[in-house]
Parts: C-alpha cells; sequence; structure tokens
C-alpha cells in the first residue's frame, strides 16, 4: 500500500486501504525490530525469562527473537551447543524442511523422499528454491543446516526444530474422556511413517458442508427455528 497518503485516506474515511496502512506499518516495524536485535545479538548467547498464566501455560515475556514470536523471528533461533546429526537426526531435519515449504498433510515417508529428491534444490540457496516454501524464513534456516551438512557429514547443528501438536486442546479432551474416535482425527493413535495426518478442521468443515447441504435440498427436512439463518452458509465457497 501507498504509506505517504494516509492522511488523504483518513480524510477520505478510506477504512479498508487505511486498514492496509496500518497493517504494513506494523509488519514493517515488527520486522526490522527483530532485524535489529538478531543484528545486536549475533553470536550472544541470552535467555528467555518465561511465565505462567492462568491456564497454566507457558509464555516467553519478550516477542522479539523468541521460539512463540513470527516466523521471522523463529528463523533467527540457534541454540548454543550444537551435536553432530545421526540418522535419526537428518530424518527429522529433512521432515522439518518439508514441513515448512508445506508438505505437513503428507505422510512421513512421502515427506523423506520428496526432501531427497529435491536436495539439490533445497542446499542451492541462491536459487531461491526457498522463496516458494510456505514459511520461507523457516525453510530458509533448514535449507541452510542441511547445506551444511552436507558440505561436512560432521556439522554441528544446533538448529531448532519447531513441532506443533494437532488442536491440542482438542487432543487433552480425547484423552482424559478416552475418546478413540476424537483421537483418530488429533491423531493420538498409534501410526506408521505410511499414514497421512488426520486432519480435524477438514472433517469437521466437511460435516457441516453436509449438514449445510441437507438444510438447502433435502425436501424431507424438518426445519428448525435458526436453520433459515444456517442454510445462508451454503452461499459461502
Amino acid at each position: 500500500p501507498n504509506t505517504d497518503i494516509l492522511s488523504e485516506l483518513w480524510k477520505k474515511n478510506n477504512s479498508i486501504e487505511m486498514t492496509q496502512v496500518y497493517q504494513h506499518n506494523s509488519l514493517r516495524y515488527i520486522t526490522m525490530t527483530n532485524l535489529m536485535a538478531a543484528f545486536l545479538l549475533k553470536d550472544k548467547t541470552f535467555y528467555h525469562p518465561l511465565f505462567l498464566d492462568w491456564r497454566g501455560r507457558i509464555y516467553t515475556e519478550s516477542n522479539l527473537l523468541s521460539y512463540q514470536s513470527n516466523e521471522l523471528s523463529k528463523a533467527f533461533l540457534l541454540f548454543k551447543d550444537g551435536v553432530v546429526l545421526n540418522n535419526e537426526g537428518i530424518k527429522n531435519l529433512k521432515l522439518y524442511a518439508a514441513n515448512c515449504y508445506g508438505l505437513g498433510k503428507e505422510s512421513i515417508d512421502n515427506k523423506e523422499k520428496w526432501a531427497d529428491l529435491n536436495m539439490d534444490k533445497i542446499i542451492d540457496i541462491e536459487s531461491n528454491f526457498w522463496l516458494n516454501a510456505d514459511e520461507p524464513f523457516l525453510f530458509l534456516a533448514a535449507a541452510i543446516e542441511l547445506k551444511n551438512f552436507n558440505k561436512d557429514p560432521n556439522y554441528l547443528s544446533r538448529l531448532p526444530i519447531f513441532i506443533d501438536a494437532t488442536c491440542n486442546g482438542l487432543q487433552h479432551l480425547a484423552a482424559m474422556v478416552k475418546d478413540v474416535n476424537l483421537g483418530k482425527f488429533v491423531n493420538l493413535l498409534k501410526s506408521n511413517s505410511k499414514d497421512v495426518p488426520q486432519d480435524i478442521y477438514g472433517e469437521m468443515a466437511t460435516k457441516l458442508q453436509d449438514s449445510i447441504k441437507d438444510l438447502m435440498y433435502n425436501p424431507n427436512h424438518e426445519f428448525k427455528k435458526d436453520d433459515y439463518d444456517y442454510s445462508k452458509l451454503a452461499n459461502i465457497n
């Protein structure tokens, strides 16, 4: 957006473009602040004070260069101490790279196969292959680590690999009440490397779409008070 005409947009009360400008400026400020912090703390050891909220969730006191902050912040982080990657370690690094690229819903075997087939592109940083990733900065950090490992198998890896649960709240509920069906859709059940991860959100969306279609097209459906409002959801693509 054109940030030089903010006063004109304000006079015209153009809320859509003003929002775009505000969002752009906010993102730029966060990005520049993290870049400055990364420059000042380069090759230095630092720690994040933590606190617990009322639910017991752990948070960092600062969002600057935090593993809980935005993608760029997380991509800058390295552990102080490194380890030489064994076969399991290099496999997990490949899987992490595939996840960052956008293959999070593929099976473990497919992710590893994709990483092996595209390894030359991944470690060729100058080819800008990383720019096509869903999370380009995190993927770039993983690509640099893979490049260093390919140069030297004894390379000390210090890259944090971020692992996310599947709808963590529902995972806890499924475990507490021993709901096997819900546990299946939030990936709590035993699986193998060929299995595709379950998608609880996609499952819920499919059931909702089926219910809407029933409202709209089933002549035998007995309409209730709120059904007419719900049927309007059929107009959403």
